[in-house]
């Protein structure tokens, strides 16, 4: 009975978070370059009282990192990543981190800013300041005003992907030591990378997973009231007239 139980808890668990991811896509569906969470889960040998059961487990959180739709702005401040590469801010801790959050702006003190507003950084990673003038940024990242070349953006690649953590906000972290130059990454300018969310499959995951989470807490609640009754039955002798 406790196998039981305790497996359709696990299941009910793993429900519930992927009913979380489902909804936090959804709740993203319209964040530029945001990548859609993906919940992976693993089986683990236990030894039971009749020999070995399997009980699944959390993994790890998985995203899918393909490209989201790519829409044309014309505005000069709004870029898209096309490949798999990022591009390089600072955070207010002093830290370097990776975002693909294109919507860019300037501050009161020329600095070009992404996602939140965190100054975005050059290949020497120093924020990158603009003039006044005609903004013109290049596949590789060049940025020119008026003509003059300005700075060079930062972008990278992370080799494995494995290592990506997500920070929130259009913020990614992983080792530096895992970052390499972006040999495959190009940018877009007066364009803007939409989330890849399906907003189709994830309204149809949130209603099978709903439906599951029920199915696995009736379970619960049914072995619960098997386990009471069992309880109150231990040691009862039952006597035949």
């Amino acid at each position: 009975m406790d196998l039981g139980f305790a497996i359709a808890g696990v299941g009910g668990k793993m429900a519930e978070r992927e009913l979380n991811d489902a909804a936090h896509n959804l709740a993203n569906i319209a964040t530029p370059g945001y990548k859609a969470s993906r919940t992976a889960f693993s089986a683990y040998l236990v030894r039971a009282l009749h020999g070995e059961a399997a009980y699944p487990s959390l993994d790890r959180q998985g995203f899918d990192l393909r490209e989201g739709p790519v829409r044309a702005t014309g505005r000069p401040l709004e870029v898209a990543l096309h490949g798999p590469g990022f591009l390089v801010v600072r955070l207010p801790n002093g830290e370097l981190a990776l975002t693909r959050a294109g919507d860019l702006r300037l501050d009161g003190e020329g600095r070009l800013l992404a996602g939140l507003g965190y100054p975005l950084v050059n290949e020497a990673n120093r924020p990158v300041r603009l003039p006044q003038g005609e903004v013109l940024i290049a596949p590789d990242g060049t940025i020119r005003v008026g003509g003059n070349e300005i700075a060079k953006l930062r972008l990278v690649e992370v080799a494995d992907t494995g290592k990506l953590v997500r920070k929130g906000g259009g913020i990614w972290q992983a080792p530096p030591q895992a970052w390499q130059p972006a040999a495959h990454t190009r940018i877009q300018q007066g364009a803007l990378e939409g989330s890849n969310v399906n907003a189709v499959l994830e309204i149809t995951r949130i209603v099978q997973l709903t439906r599951h989470y029920d199915l696995e807490m009736r379970l619960v609640e049914r072995y619960a009231e098997v386990d009471k009754i069992a309880a109150t039955r231990v040691g009862v002798v039952q006597t035949t007239a």
